[in-house]
């Protein structure tokens, strides 16, 4: 019998074996992208980018079995793993760009939101970690960007116990730049006007007197509210309830 002497690096099975474990890592890169650094995880949007990689360890499979049918089972298998790495391209773009604009009201992704959102550190830095595990009434808008305006725009509330409202109100009075009442006449010029934290409602609904305001921070472009970033935190001692909120427009 004649020696088959192929170079391993042009040998049909070390190729689709070759490019099986390329397409895995791209795969599991994808998947870790897809689950880990996403607001809301898409854990099967990333398995289509297995496929190419099932069909190329399958092809490594059947040419050790059937030799003489090499380069037609390499060939199929680079036909459907294009066919499905490009579904699986077209795809996933489309998803990240929705998620990318998408408001988010679901509390439960409170903490991803936190961590993945589109502000600055130090614009959200007095936002809690965590929910606490006593809030209760718990409510949150995150709108990554505002289609035509390029605002961004993140809240959440909740009522907790006394105790809490009251370590709040102790550390937010020591760092507040401003400290007033939402329908105060010096108000606006710090940057609060009336139904600042409306989104959290989804209608226009202006605090009632019992919250305190606290201004964080806040930077007017241009010596305008038009356009700037903010952080604010309103505290309601008489019903416990606290409201944090982030903008940049």
């Amino acid at each position: 019998m004649r020696e088959d002497r192929t170079p391993l690096r042009h040998h049909p099975t070390a190729v689709s074996t070759a490019a099986a474990a390329l397409c895995l890592v791209v795969f599991l890169v994808i998947e870790w992208v897809l689950t880990q650094k996403t607001i809301r995880p898409h854990p099967y949007l990333g398995l289509p980018f297995s496929v190419p990689a099932l069909c190329f360890a399958a092809a490594a499979f059947q040419i050790k079995r059937h030799p003489q049918k090499d380069h037609a089972l390499l060939r199929t298998a680079a036909v459907l793993g294009a066919a499905f790495g490009l579904m699986a391209l077209i795809s996933v773009p489309c998803i990240l760009i929705h998620d990318a604009v998408a408001t988010v009201t679901d509390v439960e992704s409170y903490e991803r939101v936190r961590e993945h959102s589109c502000f600055s550190d130090d614009l959200i830095a007095d936002f809690p970690d965590r929910l606490p595990e006593d809030a209760e009434d718990a409510k949150l808008y995150y709108a990554p960007f505002a289609i035509g305006q390029g605002g961004q725009e993140i809240e959440v509330g909740f009522r907790t116990s006394a105790d809490t409202i009251r370590a709040y109100t102790e550390e937010y009075a020591k760092e507040a730049v401003w400290i007033g009442k939402e329908s105060d006449g010096e108000a606006s010029r710090h940057g609060v006007f009336s139904g600042a934290f409306s989104s959290l409602y989804g209608s226009y609904t202006p605090l009632s007197q019992d919250f305190t305001v606290y201004v964080i921070s806040g930077r007017a472009y241009s010596g305008s509210w038009n356009h700037g970033e903010i952080s604010l935190v309103a505290i309601s001692e008489k019903s416990d309830e606290i409201l944090f909120r982030a903008s940049k427009w």
